[in-house]
């Protein structure tokens, strides 16, 4: 749920199941606090574990009653200083939580004017000949509005012609992973064995959605894909 705020399945919004659900806020996704984001759980173990590995791994971040349980445990360590797993600082400062917190009311409307921004771009992008765009959209929380192009050589031509009109893009999500440097020479399957990765990492993009588009902007991205000559 990183970048999906929101997403549901089967009339369930998602993060609420499992051991744990992430939730990113960096300034391009659905609400931001500049950096940073939430782990959702209701795994309490977990939970202190997570609270432990934000902070150095200093067992006096974790609830005060798991905090003395291992004061109890091991009274031959500093309290002030027991490290009770391997941890990072990963600390919000105070104005992060504040534009936070200033923007979970609105989060449910953007939510929902990304949702219909989606529904918009399918009805621009559905009957385009070079893509295909055959979305569901159910349940959908949308974060980008994505292209895939039926071949690499339409993606190439039309990521150079959305530029040149001054429209930003991005790679699906970093393409296939197991083409980035830090996999591609450790001990996983070569990319090749996941054609369908491999195909939106040749011939997928996207274009930023968000809650402040307007509707000039929509007839601008829809009068460019109409021109754009695939040829």
């Amino acid at each position: 749920m990183c970048e999906s705020h929101g997403v549901e399945s089967n009339n369930k919004k998602l993060g609420l199941e499992g051991e744990g659900g992430t939730f990113s806020f960096y300034f391009g996704h659905h609400m931001t606090t500049v950096e940073g984001g939430v782990v959702s759980t209701n795994n309490k173990e977990l939970y202190e574990l997570m609270r432990a590995k934000r902070s150095h791994g200093l067992a006096r971040e974790t609830s005060p009653e798991t905090y003395a349980n291992y004061l109890l445990e091991y009274p031959d360590i500093d309290p002030q200083f027991m490290f009770i797993t391997d941890g990072y600082n990963f600390r919000s400062m105070e104005i992060n939580a504040v534009l936070g917190l200033s923007q979970l009311p609105n989060l449910t409307d953007w939510v929902n004017i990304r949702k219909d921004n989606f529904k918009r771009f399918l009805d621009i992008t559905n009957n385009l000949d070079y893509l295909d765009n055959n979305f569901d959209e159910d349940g959908n929380s949308s974060f980008c509005l994505p292209f895939v192009c039926k071949n690499k050589e339409t993606k190439k031509k039309l990521k150079m012609y959305l530029s040149n009109a001054g429209v930003e893009t991005r790679p699906l999500c970093s393409g296939n992973l197991l083409r980035q440097p830090f996999l591609k020479h450790k001990n996983y399957p070569h990319a090749d064995n996941f054609p369908n990765s491999e195909f939106l990492h040749e011939c997928g993009f996207y274009i930023g959605n968000n809650h402040m588009i307007t509707n000039e902007e929509f007839e601008q991205l829809e009068n460019l894909l109409k021109t754009f000559n695939d040829e």
